[in-house]
């Protein structure tokens, strides 16, 4: 995990800047995000013409996308604590009674798991792990 992905003329994306191991599933996922913040950070440069500066512009795209990548890292980190704390029967009840939630209210993303908002929802990675914090 890295505390910020560009440094002058380098910026880092992807795996590069955060490696998450695979357990949540999203590493294509965020490296995506970084690939779709660096070129609109790019763009807006561009547009600026003459006065164009590109290492403003990877500066910007690192302090957007640095907060989602080290949350990430941390829901990662969150996943495996709960796995211990809770051992067997406490995941299972989690699950279960999530499970009951998502039917009863199957629109509403606040009864969510942790994996399915990352995976099916546009929630950024700082608000997934504001929500797990406060379960």
């Amino acid at each position: 995990r890295c505390s910020k992905y560009a440094s002058g003329r380098v910026a880092l994306l992807g795996d590069a800047a955060h490696s998450t191991g695979g357990t949540l599933g999203q590493g294509a996922n965020s490296a995506l995000e970084d690939a779709a913040a660096l070129a609109d950070a790019l763009i807006d440069e561009v547009e600026k013409g003459s006065d164009a500066d590109y290492t403003d512009a990877l500066h910007r795209y690192s302090s957007v996308r640095e907060p989602e990548g080290s949350a990430l890292a941390e829901l990662v980190g969150v996943r495996k604590a709960s796995d211990v704390r809770r051992g067997g029967v406490g995941r299972i009840a989690k699950s279960v009674g999530r499970f009951f939630l998502s039917r009863i209210r199957p629109n509403d993303p606040k009864y969510f798991s942790m994996q399915t908002r990352m995976s099916q929802t546009t929630d950024s990675f700082v608000s997934i792990l504001e929500k797990e914090r406060l379960d």
